[in-house]
């Protein structure tokens, strides 16, 4: 077999058995080091990134940097928005030998930020989903949680839901604020819109003011949070109902929210056509929303450059601080 037929197989391999991989390579007692912002534990940091060292001999470089960009996927997600900014970066860190401690950094400060909470606690995603009254909220979110088609138009207040749902294998706590339809209850939204942390915005084919009003829904949800990369979700509902219900195409729906998208530079978003009757749609529209709120964010790629300058910056004043010395950082 050819290198590039076994690198091709060694990556297509299951994401469970290259984690499983990556727990050898790290040494046992960097597992104990009890994470501190105050004093931030360098040598330890320089252990974890260390791989073994036989591994390293009986692979191609190749292979290794794709094994390692793809760990870094698997744990962080993609977002394809900042694809053209990750591949620069990856390229710039393949070309200076320095791709796997990069990531590596970027894994362990990551993790250590995640393992700060409770061992019994999982993951929480904030999700909110808005939208004018009668365009299929609460539908939609019943649909996720129960399995059911709720018929009955019930104007919504605010209503919670919770559900324990598995994203990319990760067990995750699923929590949905459906809010009020009505513009006299829009002064409550404030408040979990600043604690969301991705939103379902839905129009309905048979109401064409709930397009139009999504414009001022996303300019709300920016100016309150103020990041064009919050995951965001365009629902065009109820594109089952008859034709003599239609106001407006499902063509139209998608040109207006692309121009939003365009208009606010929104980074992280996803448009998808749904019937709260049609529960695989349903559980489309919340599996989509998860999946984006654990994805690669603006915020990470912004860690990621600034761990690559900093760390570069830390290891040339090292060198310069230990001519002359034997250096056993890399």
């Amino acid at each position: 077999m050819s290198t590039k037929q076994s690198s091709s197989a060694f990556l297509s391999l299951p994401n469970e058995i290259h984690r499983h991989i990556l727990s050898f390579l790290i040494p046992s007692d960097i597992k104990q080091v009890e994470f501190s912002v105050r004093k931030a534990c360098a040598l330890s940091i320089i252990k974890f990134q260390a791989l073994n060292s036989k591994l390293c001999k009986e692979t191609n470089k190749y292979l290794m940097e794709e094994f390692w960009w793809k760990l870094f996927q698997v744990d962080l997600g993609t977002n394809a928005s900042l694809g053209e900014e990750l591949n620069k970066l990856k390229e710039e860190m393949i070309r200076k030998n320095v791709l796997r401690r990069k990531l590596l950094l970027m894994r362990f400060i990551k993790s250590a930020v995640k393992s700060s909470k409770s061992v019994w606690e999982k993951d929480i995603i904030k999700m909110v989903i808005m939208g004018e009254a009668r365009v299929g909220k609460t539908a939609l979110t019943i649909q996720f949680i129960q399995g059911v088609f709720v018929s009955l138009y019930d104007p919504t207040l605010e209503d919670s839901y919770r559900k324990e749902v598995s994203v990319d294998g990760a067990p995750v706590f699923a929590e949905i604020l459906d809010t009020a339809g009505q513009e006299e209850f829009a002064a409550l939204r404030d408040g979990y819109i600043r604690d969301a942390m991705s939103f379902i915005l839905v129009c309905s084919l048979d109401n064409s003011e709930s397009l139009k009003n999504l414009n001022g829904m996303v300019k709300k949800i920016l100016n309150i949070n103020e990041n064009a990369g919050l995951p965001m979700v365009f629902v065009i509902n109820k594109i089952d109902i008859p034709q003599t219900e239609i106001q407006i195409s499902i063509t139209d729906c998608k040109n207006e929210i692309n121009q939003i998208i365009t208009r606010f530079q929104l980074k992280n978003t996803r448009i998808i056509e749904a019937s709260a009757q049609d529960k695989l749609k349903s559980d489309l529209v919340f599996n989509e929303c998860m999946k984006m709120s654990k994805s690669f964010s603006p915020d990470d790629l912004q860690l990621l450059q600034t761990i690559i300058v900093q760390d570069s910056n830390i290891l040339e004043k090292y060198r310069r601080n230990n001519s002359g010395k034997k250096c056993s950082i890399m």
